[in-house]
């Protein structure tokens, strides 16, 4: 179970976020500006809150009380963001093995249920660069996933894609839930989405400091 008590301060305005999950898909929406990546960069260690606590299967991530901050490295988080931060100067193999331990023998048959639930095993010795957004998304999600995350956050991954390449992604990260029965947290500014992926929906929207 991950659960979610924190506030993040900014200059101005504040971003405060409550919830508790177990291994199902919840969706943070809002409209811009409003703090959802916010939320998932507090998760994955790449924004420490002010105060609060995170904590996943009952092992503290942060807390202010108890002077707790577990760096990003340590958390087994897979996050893919928007632009999909892919490297362009390695193929979709190399991608996708970036961040795995080379004395790891267990990734061999992990690679394969991955690049052949995906449908990407034909592009693994392509560029990037040759991909198209629905391939590039693809590998990004290998690549989250290849690190076996205890958890998988998902920054308006599908916000670029086509409505037939959104919709069979969708299905896709469906299934990979279900086969990795870990929590998923998708941020998008679409309640159609939303309501189509997610078990669960937070809605979120920054506080204004007078």
């Amino acid at each position: 179970m991950l659960e979610v008590d924190f506030t993040k301060c900014f200059p101005g305005f504040s971003v405060t976020s409550s919830f508790t999950m177990n291994n199902k898909i919840l969706a943070l929406l809002g409209p811009s500006g409003a703090g959802k990546t916010t939320v998932l960069r507090c998760i994955a260690g790449l924004e420490r809150p002010e105060r609060g606590y995170i904590r996943n299967n009952g092992i503290t991530l942060f807390s202010d009380a108890e002077g707790v901050f577990v760096p990003p490295r340590r958390r087994k988080i897979g996050y893919v963001v928007q632009e999909y931060a892919l490297f362009p100067h390695m193929n979709v193999k190399k991608n996708i093995f970036y961040g795995v331990y080379a004395d790891d023998e267990n990734t061999g048959p992990l690679y394969k249920k991955l690049i052949d639930t995906l449908k990407i095993e034909h592009l693994v010795e392509r560029d990037i660069k040759h991909l198209s957004g629905g391939e590039k998304q693809r590998v990004a999600l290998a690549r989250a996933l290849m690190i076996r995350p205890q958890m998988l956050l998902l920054d308006e991954s599908f916000s670029a894609l086509d409505e037939r390449m959104r919709q069979q992604l969708q299905q896709e990260l469906q299934t990979l839930q279900r086969l990795w029965n870990i929590p998923i947290i998708m941020v998008t500014h679409s309640l159609q989405e939303a309501k189509i992926m997610a078990d669960q929906i937070i809605f979120v929207d920054k506080e204004n400091e007078n």
